[in-house]
């Protein structure tokens, strides 16, 4: 039987690797316009989603980034930072290789 080459880990951690970062600016704004429940209900999410968000539990979507930023009134660097400059370190590590 011929030998499968092993998988090259991935140089970005996966989210149950990385530290839980609470996402304060995407609460801060969440709150002074509506309730979680609202929210929700707004994007045809759960509220268990956005309560997810908030604590840095879930990350969202490429396309729901860009949503909840609309809704908010917000840019997705705004709101997810950890995930912006997760993505950031993330390039830095393959960034010799674009050029």
């Amino acid at each position: 039987m011929e030998e499968r080459a092993k998988r090259r880990p991935k140089a970005i951690p996966l989210k149950k690797d990385r530290p839980l970062v609470p996402r304060l600016r995407f609460r801060e704004l969440r709150i002074a316009k509506c309730s979680q429940n609202k929210m929700a209900s707004d994007l045809n999410v759960t509220e268990i989603t956005i309560r997810k968000i908030e604590y840095g539990q879930l990350d969202p979507s490429f396309m729901m980034s860009f949503v909840y930023a609309a809704y908010l009134g917000s840019t997705v660097e705004e709101l997810f930072p950890d995930i912006v400059d997760g993505a950031l370190e993330y390039y830095e590590t393959l960034k010799e290789k674009f050029q």
